[in-house]
């Protein structure tokens, strides 16, 4: 089980990163808006000047750009000790890096629920999505794949359905109640679905970007 859940996490991330790098060729962004390294990292310190800096948002407005930070600072030590010793050294998740990955994961938790509380309405379906999944079952594809706003939001609520048997599973691992086969299924249930929401993360992220670089055109 060990051999497949790292070569589904390879696998995995190949295929996520080899897809994100195609459609931004086959399809790119707005021009003179770019998903560069450095466009990001410029994103990043943007986002973080909004929260320390005097700004006009009120308090839930700076509370959410906070908790949007602190989350992505959690999602990324989450996702460096809960795969890398798996998949860069091929050891289980244990000592200082276990510590510190359950140490995080309670404050990625309560960060991501108060995130999808606050920006579900945001990612609701209009009637212009519903549109857009008319045409894909009609195998009307044009601009689907360069226009469409549907994705992020697919990815969005993925994200939170997925999010549920990540925190549950560990969660429930903690009573004794499940003996000893039932723990091993639930650690299983806990890191394939830690890997499957790491890469929805990821396309959302791509697909929030280029969201955004169509706003800022538009």
């Amino acid at each position: 089980m060990d051999t497949l859940f790292r070569n589904a996490a390879v696998v995995g991330f190949i295929v996520v990163f080899g897809a994100i790098v195609l459609h931004s060729l086959l399809f790119p962004s707005a021009r003179q808006c770019t998903l560069s390294v450095r466009a990001i990292l410029r994103k990043f310190v943007f986002l973080l000047t909004l929260v320390l800096l005097e700004q006009k948002l009120g308090p839930i407005g700076r509370l959410k750009k906070l908790a949007f930070l602190v989350a992505g600072a959690c999602f990324l030590v989450l996702f460096m000790t809960g795969f890398g010793p798996r998949i860069l050294l091929g050891v289980p998740l244990s000592g200082w890096a276990l510590m510190i990955h359950a140490t995080f994961a309670p404050v990625f938790a309560v960060c991501v629920a108060f995130l999808a509380a606050s920006w579900a309405w945001q990612c609701c379906f209009s009637g212009t999505d519903w549109n857009w999944v008319v045409r894909l079952f009609t195998f009307k594809w044009k601009g689907i794949l360069s226009d469409c706003d549907l994705g992020w939001k697919l990815t969005f609520w993925a994200m939170i359905i997925l999010f549920l048997p990540v925190c549950l599973s560990i969660v429930s691992s903690m009573f004794p109640i499940f003996g000893t086969h039932g723990q091993e299924v639930l650690f299983q249930i806990h890191r394939f679905s830690a890997l499957v929401l790491s890469l929805v993360a990821l396309a959302n992220i791509y697909l929030v970007l280029r969201a955004r670089c169509k706003a800022e055109q538009g």
